[in-house]
């Protein structure tokens, strides 16, 4: 509730320097309030409305206030720079006063405060009581303060009252100072030259094996092989890899040359979006499981947004890969491995495409199969299923053939890092667990499984083990050691288990390597992909026929990354028909 206001004052000079209350508006907080000043008289040259205004302040917020003689309240509102133009005085007797106080239980406070412009925007400070501070001392006047101290504490004065000059470590400031900037010139001098000589040793040390590093650069490349058998009875072999630019290739060879070069050819380069580090799956066959059509070929990689594509090529023209229907039907997980198996049956023209890999979902430690089949022209969709079987995220992958071409074990590592096998029958979808074995595999370890057959090692049908007179053939499991420097290899058949055989390729193992990816095809091939400081090189191991007999190095494939920047390679992107 506003508090009453005083009556009307004269402004006489008798009555100059009296106390008087007005009544004022806080135009924030839209009350009224008794405010008492002393009376200055209207001819104060400060005072003259509307270009001076007060800020007035109490111990709890500032406030704007304007008091008039004439008791009538004045409402401000807005900030200094506009509510000037909005405040006239009703009277010429209504003035900002000079001096105000506070009515403030029951004890009046006096606060001496200066009448500011608007313009004059001086944050003024205040005492914990409240009380305004006395202006801030002239900054000329401090300044010239400081530099006489300075002159002070730069002389001392001995017994004869001369000033001597400051010394340090007994020397004048000049000669010391230049002895320290001569000191920091020769310690960075000596830095740069240890820097210098110690990045020449390095460089010299790494030499050829700057390209080690690039090698390294890919997360996980992969590898993938595939061979076939011609009506001519040529033998086909294929391997594919990534490059460090992210490119797929292809380098090629068959039984009927007599030079060991690989031929190359680019299946996918980097405008395709392939991932760096890519799982890579690869098979071969005749379309429609026919003869009289060119036998096509097809590579498996991890494209934009996780995504399996499928590049096909005919047998005859490996210049001219293009996408096929799977591409970017399925989704895998990050760490996805890829492994493809491919079985025709010529006879009834029937044939099952397999591609075995980790779907991106939730729950990503399972394994899923897509499945492509036809019988005779007739040409079925891509079919996914998948399977509650829990094995590693990022577990290497691999099928075998078990005994009927549609009987196939599927390789896999469980959580608790144990190699796993899965037994599936391609006609009906079935998956079972076939058993778990002793074999622990070390994480991030890659994997290949390459088959021989022992049956011509017994001359009767009668002196194979039971079990062997189905499932005749044994398993080769090859996989790498924990730091990736060597190789571990384990046989497998259904009447003796899982048996360690490393001792077989130890002749063929080399220190300082790093071995990326293996991949193996159906005739007896083991491609080994590794850096011993020159770069990426792979090998070709030769399996053996039959137990008992050597492992051996065939040769090196020469990897096809040159033969792009010579323009030999021919890109085809739109999507072949379908040819199975």
């Amino acid at each position: 509730m506003a508090s009453p206001a005083p009556p009307a004052y004269d402004d006489t000079p008798e009555n100059h320097g009296d106390q008087i209350e007005f009544q004022v508006r806080d135009a924030e907080e839209g009350e009224d309030e008794r405010v008492s000043g002393e009376w200055v008289g209207a001819d104060h040259p400060k005072l003259q409305p509307p270009t001076t205004y007060r800020r007035w302040s109490e111990i709890e917020d500032t406030k704007d206030a304007r008091l008039c003689a004439n008791n009538t309240p004045i409402t401000r509102s807005g900030s200094p720079a506009t509510f000037a133009p909005e405040v006239r005085p009703l009277t010429p007797s209504c003035y900002a006063p000079e001096v105000l106080t506070t009515m403030r239980d029951e004890k009046m406070e006096v606060q001496e405060e200066k009448i500011y412009s608007p313009e004059e925007k001086i944050a003024r400070p205040f005492s914990e009581n409240d009380k305004i501070l006395s202006p801030a001392p002239d900054k000329n006047a401090d300044e010239e303060a400081d530099k006489a101290e300075d002159k002070a504490e730069d002389k001392t004065v001995d017994g004869t009252g001369k000033p001597q000059p400051r010394t340090i470590c007994g020397l004048s400031l000049r000669r010391f100072y230049t002895l320290v900037g001569i000191a920091f010139v020769i310690l960075v001098a000596v830095i740069v030259a240890v820097s210098v000589t110690v990045s020449k040793h390095h460089s010299r040390k790494q030499g050829a094996g700057t390209r080690l590093n690039t090698a390294h650069s890919l997360k996980n490349p992969s590898m993938a092989a595939l061979s076939w058998e011609d009506q001519k009875s040529i033998q086909h072999y294929k391997v594919y890899y990534q490059d460090e630019s992210n490119s797929i290739w292809e380098s090629s060879w068959n039984s009927t040359q007599t030079s060991p070069k690989w031929k190359h050819a680019l299946v996918a380069d980097p405008t395709m979006h392939v991932q760096p580090g890519s799982p890579l799956g690869a098979a071969a066959g005749w379309p429609h499981a026919n003869y009289s059509y060119t036998l096509v070929k097809n590579v498996y990689y991890l494209g934009a947004a996780d995504r399996i594509y499928e590049r096909q090529a005919r047998a005859n023209n490996s210049n001219a890969w293009a996408n096929d229907n799977l591409s970017g039907l399925y989704t895998a997980a990050n760490l996805s491995s890829l492994n493809v198996y491919w079985t025709q049956n010529i006879t009834n023209t029937s044939q099952a495409l397999c591609v075995l890999f980790q779907e991106k979902r939730i729950g990503a430690s399972r394994f899923t199969i897509g499945k492509y089949t036809s019988y005779g022209n007739i040409s079925n969709e891509w079919v996914e299923t998948k399977y509650n079987y829990t094995i590693q995220d990022g577990s290497p992958l691999s099928m075998a053939r078990l005994s009927r071409p549609e009987d196939v074990l599927i390789y896999a590592v469980g959580e608790d890092r144990r190699l796993d096998q899965y037994r599936y029958n391609i006609t009906t979808d079935d998956v079972t667990e076939f058993g778990s074995t002793d074999v622990v595999i070390p994480p991030k370890a890659v994997m290949a499984v390459a088959i021989q057959d022992n049956g011509p090692v017994y001359t009767t049908w009668g002196q194979r083990p039971e079990c062997s007179r189905l499932l005749q053939y044994t398993h080769l499991v090859m996989t790498t050691t924990a730091d990736a420097s060597g190789l571990n290899l384990y046989s497998w058949n259904c009447s003796s288990g899982f048996v360690n055989q490393t001792s077989q390729i130890t002749s063929l193992l080399r220190n300082k390597r790093h071995i990326f990816s293996l991949a193996s095809h159906i005739d007896g091939k083991i491609y080994v992909r590794f850096d011993a400081g020159r770069g990426a090189e792979i090998e070709e191991w030769a399996v053996p026929k039959i137990a008992g007999e050597s492992w051996r190095v065939t040769g090196n494939v020469t990897m096809g990354a040159e033969t792009a920047k010579n323009g030999s390679v021919i890109l085809s992107t739109p999507t072949l028909p379908a040819l199975r």
